[in-house]
């Protein structure tokens, strides 16, 4: 089996619950490694589909960050008052979306994977740098629909994942389109500036796991969270991955990180186990 693909639900068990949020037109089977693994420690998990994700690029064109966020939300009304705690968890804009959640309802740990306010990367070319001047124009008809296609090395230092998302993003990640429409990128960037307007208020235990060498973002990205949260943030750096870290060569680390972010909230938690 691949390893992205496989239904979540029968690790849906215990009193904790998890949520995982998967990327921007990604889709909730990139986090079946981490699901499995916070299952395996004897947590509930749930891993949402993001409003306008799982079809095409019109269905995202018509959404943007609030419509992602609501998504959360209501799979927190839903599901919470079942569970003694709920924790997040979420790659990149689903991170970002996971931190929002905590603004508005009641979250014990956040864990943020690559979060991303610039896209600064080593990989990255010098015209996304205009992003927070160009986004309004990003929306318009004409433009909003224009997709900017994923491009090596995809996020992945693992070279066997690299090899598997050049031939498609859906050989990695079964679902998930192939590049990024301009009004999604920009609202990726609202997003952004909303969670560091937010930070300052933040009263939910924060964890931030970060590649060095990650090639969308650079780590000043994850210190600028840090910097800004009105609580005390934890910074996990991973010296051999690049932006996908819940998926790429440390992939236990990023389990182990998340574990520890629930266990510090979580009287009587055992310790995480070394995930290899």
């Amino acid at each position: 089996m691949n390893m992205m693909t496989g239904d979540l639900s029968h690790e849906k068990t215990g009193r904790d619950l998890v949520i995982l949020v998967h990327g921007l037109t990604g889709m909730p089977a990139e986090m079946r490694y981490v699901a499995r693994k916070m299952a395996q420690h004897g947590l509930a998990v749930e891993t949402p589909l993001l409003a306008g994700h799982g079809h095409d690029y019109a269905a995202l064109i018509a959404t943007d960050w609030r419509d992602w966020l609501d998504s959360l939300i209501r799979l927190y009304d839903e599901k919470a008052t079942a569970y003694e705690r709920v924790h997040v968890a979420g790659i990149c804009v689903g991170g970002l979306l996971g931190f929002m959640l905590a603004q508005k309802r009641a979250i014990a740990s956040c864990t943020v994977y690559s979060p991303l306010f610039a896209f600064d990367g080593w990989a990255m070319k010098a015209h996304y740098a205009i992003i927070p001047l160009a986004w309004p124009l990003m929306y318009l008809p004409g433009l909003r629909a224009h997709v900017v296609e994923e491009s090596h090395p995809f996020g992945l230092k693992d070279e066997r994942l690299r090899e598997l998302a050049a031939t498609s993003q859906e050989a990695l990640i079964p679902g998930a389109l192939e590049g990024m429409p301009y009004k999604s990128l920009a609202g990726s960037w609202r997003l952004g500036q909303a969670v560091l307007r937010a930070a300052p208020d933040n009263r939910t235990p924060l964890t931030l796991v970060h590649a060095r060498e990650d090639d969308i973002g650079s780590l000043s990205n994850a210190h600028r969270l840090r910097e800004a949260s009105g609580v005390s943030a934890r910074l996990v750096v991973l010296e051999n991955s690049y932006h996908m870290v819940h998926v790429d060569q440390e992939r236990g680390k990023v389990v182990a990180a998340t574990l520890e972010a629930i266990h510090a909230v979580m009287p009587g938690f055992a310790e995480p186990a070394s995930d290899a």
